[in-house]
């Protein structure tokens, strides 16, 4: 059974009549018979009562007419769909990206991107590193914008940039008169970590064990938005990647040049498989605005 085979029989039973539906559908009338006479063997029972040029649909061939119908909806209806995605004008692309770019980095991204080609529609989904990467794999995301732990062969990684974490603290601690902070100098501070299992967590843990700092932690397992929430109250000091605070001015932020403090950002998206139009021309513009 093909598609042809089904509109065809559709429009014979609305017409009713082999001559009339093969003017209908500009096919002779015994090709039209062939095509019908193949599909009722390959359904093993007749679809219509025949009379002369008059056909009419029995009760077997009325109850498929409404499965037909519905068939050639659907059908109709992923050929759609297949067009949406190859036209990179009307085309949606879902992002996947760690919340730490999501203050400033992630904004500034889309809404270019979003000035650019406003026919285009973005979903997003904020989610840890290793969730991100899930997410492209299982299809769930056309793109992922991350940091990476272990690079999966089924997977093709961009570098967007590289950034440094800095030191923050509220403007009322007692540390920002000093001139130079060094992580030895935050050791009796109360700390703002962030959840287990994230990458920026292990990157600050493993900083602070290089320089044989132990953290006094007063907070744990937050997200990047209550953390610089609980800094600006003065309830603790924090390391953190330096685009999330880009555009923070109500908090001191200090360089740490001992040990180095950095993470790569990547794009991610499936190294195999159909990518839409729309997908790719997000990666091209966001590859340019990195390289601008």
């Amino acid at each position: 059974m093909d598609y042809n085979q089904l509109h065809y029989f559709i429009v014979t039973a609305e017409t009713g009549h082999l001559t009339h539906a093969s003017e209908k559908l500009s096919l002779s009338q015994s090709a039209l018979s062939r095509s019908i006479a193949a599909l009722e063997a390959e359904l093993g029972l007749p679809l219509f009562d025949r009379k002369n040029r008059s056909i009419q649909l029995n009760q077997v061939g009325k109850v498929f007419l409404a499965d037909a119908k519905e068939i050639q909806l659907r059908w109709l209806a992923a050929q759609e769909k297949i067009q949406t995605l190859a036209n990179p004008n009307f085309g949606e692309v879902t992002v996947s990206f760690v919340p730490t770019l999501g203050l400033s980095f992630m904004p500034q991204l889309l809404k270019k991107f979003q000035q650019n080609y406003p026919t285009n529609t973005l979903r997003l989904k904020e989610a840890p590193a290793q969730q991100v990467l899930k997410d492209v794999l299982t299809n769930a995301s056309n793109i992922g914008i991350s940091t990476v732990r272990d690079k999966q062969a089924d997977l093709e990684y961009i570098p967007l940039f590289t950034e440094k974490f800095v030191l923050i603290m509220s403007k009322e601690n007692k540390l920002v008169t000093k001139n130079d902070i060094t992580l030895q100098d935050i050791a009796e501070e109360e700390f703002i970590h962030f959840a287990e299992n994230t990458y920026s967590r292990e990157v600050v843990e493993h900083a602070l064990k290089q320089a044989k700092v132990d953290l006094k932690v007063r907070y744990d397992g937050l997200e990047i938005s209550s953390i610089l929430g609980l800094v600006e109250a003065n309830m603790g000091i924090s390391i953190v990647p330096k685009t999330a605070i880009l555009d923070f001015e109500r908090l001191e932020i200090f360089p740490i040049e001992t040990p180095k403090i950095e993470r790569t950002i990547y794009l991610v998206h499936a190294a195999n498989g159909y990518i839409s139009s729309a997908t790719k021309r997000f990666i091209q513009f966001t590859e340019n605005k990195m390289n601008s």
